[in-house]
């Protein structure tokens, strides 16, 4: 179920990202066919529309590595619950 998710939120943000930039190629079209002189300034990019949840940066909680002595407390917390709760195969 989780890939699923997954799949269906990747999806999302493609279609966003797909309108955007195509309301982007929109919008400069509409610059260049008023027939008058271009500026790098009159065209836009189309991060510059509107902002979308995969334009964040990585929350730096995320991205934060573990010392070997707490990955390994970690392990052995979630081996213990697991065995708590009957997913113990032995």
């Amino acid at each position: 179920m989780l890939l699923i998710h997954k799949a269906w939120n990747e999806n999302q943000n493609l279609e966003w990202e797909r309108t955007r930039l195509l309301a982007a190629f929109c919008r400069n079209a509409g610059v260049i066919a008023r027939g008058m002189k271009v500026e790098k300034g009159d065209l836009i990019n189309p991060i510059d529309l509107f902002p979308l949840p995969q334009d964040r940066p990585i929350d730096s909680k995320v991205t934060t590595l573990l010392s070997k002595e707490a990955a390994t407390d970690k392990a052995k917390q979630f081996f213990e619950f697991a065995k708590k709760r009957g997913f113990n195969k032995e």
